[in-house]
């Protein structure tokens, strides 16, 4: 793990991928929701790339009335109990972190897991602007978008890469 500091301020520095973890909570599926997606994950062709459909944690909201949108994301494992941890100060040098820093990352990197939906299963949400999300990281995010009317899926991508 590596903390960056600046003069101002200080932010943790992600490995490879940001995982930005909303603060909105998933919300019960109506039927019509469960039937939706069934539908999505009964036709869908996922990337050549992806994983099985099962790897995934599936999230889904409405992009309008007959429209759904989705994110399915592979959960992120913990970080390896021998991994380093290194603050990066101004003059590009690096010392260790402190235990509290360690701690401190260590909170914030459970609270960001716990609000991933696990592998194969799958959460509903108010609005597609709730769903998580990744930067990067190829096939680790699959977008899909469903049309309900014509109960065809217009796009299964995977993420691009930096």
């Amino acid at each position: 793990m590596t903390r960056i500091t600046g003069r101002a301020r200080s932010c943790l520095a992600l490995p490879i991928l940001a995982l930005l973890a909303t603060a909105a909570a998933p919300v019960p599926p109506t039927p019509r929701e469960r039937a939706v997606m069934d539908a999505i994950e009964r036709s869908i062709v996922l990337p050549t790339k992806a994983w099985p459909l099962a790897a995934y944690g599936r999230n889904y909201a409405w992009a309008d009335r007959t429209h759904v949108v989705a994110n399915y994301l592979m959960p992120s494992s913990p970080p390896a109990p021998n991994q380093g941890c290194d603050v990066m100060i101004e003059n590009f040098k690096s010392r260790p972190c402190t235990r509290a820093e360690i701690a401190d990352m260590a909170r914030r990197d459970a609270k960001s897991r716990a609000a991933e939906t696990p592998a194969g299963q799958r959460r509903w949400f108010a609005h597609p602007h709730d769903l998580p999300f990744i930067f990067d990281g190829g096939c680790i995010q699959v977008t899909v978008k469903y049309d309900v009317a014509s109960r065809s899926i217009t796009r299964a991508q995977c993420n691009g890469y930096a």
